[in-house]
């Protein structure tokens, strides 16, 4: 990665004269994303070949050096612009999404948590292309200044479990012992660094486990799913229709499947 003393020389995707080629024959504005109005198109004139020819030699300049694009999903503006470029910084993927990747995070909402600021607040007047170009270029100032492990997932957040782990109790260091009672297999998820686990197929297995654990741990996590269908409590997946354990890590029923 590049030193903070560098950054001048990068390029943020729409700081590339971008907004110069608002009138582009054939893009439709999709306002809400771009912040470009259906009359600013209306007299386009601007052919993509056009926009290409004037991007690529400030991308990579005949006989100079190759510049760093930064950007924030990365992806799609070069799909867009249907151009390659080998030298790629995309906030979407050196920041974490707080539950973990695959998913990936928002640029508002990285630039709140970690700059500090509002943006994209325009509502109905969509983006601003150069209010987000500057937010990936101070995200990626932070992580330069901070090191490879800021904004990510695990440098930021910590399982319950685990932090219970660290807890001394009054048997000391490691003496604070937890356990997780639930449906299908918790060890893969919510589960995964709590002392003991255990797998159960129906609530009467649950009410059973808890009753084995809890004089041992001094938490103890169960889940009642029967209970909670009863009054109504749970959640279903819109993709897979199955129902989804009601909680923030979204798993279906069998807890194998992870949903956003």
């Amino acid at each position: 990665m590049t030193d903070s003393s560098s950054l001048s020389n990068l390029l943020p995707t729409t700081s590339l004269g971008m907004s110069r080629f608002l009138n582009v024959i054939g893009v439709t504005h999709s306002r809400s994303w771009s912040g470009i109005t259906e009359a600013q198109l209306s007299t386009a004139t601007t052919t993509l070949s056009q926009v290409q020819a004037h991007l690529l030699p400030i991308l990579s300049p005949l006989g100079g050096q190759v510049s760093i694009l930064v950007g924030h999903s990365l992806e799609s503006d070069l799909k867009a612009l249907r151009i390659c470029h080998p030298l790629c910084i995309d906030t979407a993927l050196i920041y974490h999404h707080p539950r973990g990747r695959p998913l990936k995070p928002g640029l508002a909402w990285l630039t709140k948590k970690w700059c500090h600021r509002e943006i994209q607040t325009r509502g109905d007047g969509g983006h601003d292309p150069e209010e987000d170009a500057r937010a990936c270029v101070d995200l990626l100032r932070l992580k330069v200044q901070n090191g490879a492990g800021f904004g990510e997932f695990k440098a930021d957040y910590e399982s319950i479990f685990e932090r219970m782990k660290r807890a001394s109790g009054r048997g000391g260091p490691g003496s604070v012992r937890s356990a997780v009672v639930d449906h299908g297999n918790p060890t893969v998820m919510h589960g995964a660094k709590a002392n003991t686990v255990v797998g159960c197929a129906s609530d009467e297995e649950v009410l059973e486990g808890l009753s084995q654990t809890v004089s041992a741990h001094e938490f103890t996590f169960g889940r009642f799913m029967g209970l909670a269908d009863v009054l109504g409590c749970r959640l279903h997946c819109l993709s897979c229709r199955m129902d989804l354990a009601d909680g923030p890590i979204g798993l279906c029923r069998d807890n194998t499947e992870v949903h956003d």
